[in-house]
């Protein structure tokens, strides 16, 4: 799962590459660029946090089901 994450992060490397080659062109101004980054990072993140700890999720949720019986 260690490979989705670094795919997710090269991904996102590239997208925020892109974006700052439209901003120094003058393709797309500041404002939304910056939403634009921001909704990107947001996302990585959690896809991130989501790859990298599937076996733990599974945990928690087990011992939350058990503890309800």
């Amino acid at each position: 799962m260690q490979i989705f994450a670094i795919i997710i992060a090269l991904v996102g490397a590239a997208a925020f590459e892109g974006m700052a080659l439209l901003y120094r062109r003058r393709i797309i101004p500041a404002g939304p660029l910056i939403a634009l980054a921001t909704s990107i990072l947001l996302t990585m993140v959690g896809l991130t946090i989501v790859g990298l700890a599937p076996g733990q999720l599974v945990i928690v949720n087990q011992a939350s089901a058990t503890s309800d019986q």
